[in-house]
């Protein structure tokens, strides 16, 4: 979901999080596609933000700090 459409296989471990996440209605805070983790040829978004509509619509930037790698 969060990886975009690019992503073709999903982990059962991630059904039980969007579920949990529906349930309080969380909102991702980074953008779609982000890319937290690239190694050996491969980039996913492993490394997710998440806060409540209140945070989300107040929310003026999240992205991905490389530089603390």
């Amino acid at each position: 979901m969060w990886n975009g459409p690019q992503t073709v296989t999903q982990y059962d471990a991630a059904d039980q999080l969007l579920d949990c996440v529906a349930q309080v209605n969380l909102q991702l805070l980074l953008l779609l596609g982000a890319t937290t983790w690239e190694a050996r040829g491969g980039r996913s978004t492993i490394d997710l933000v998440f806060g409540l509509e209140l945070v989300y619509t107040r929310l003026v930037e999240c992205k991905v700090r490389s530089d603390l790698d």
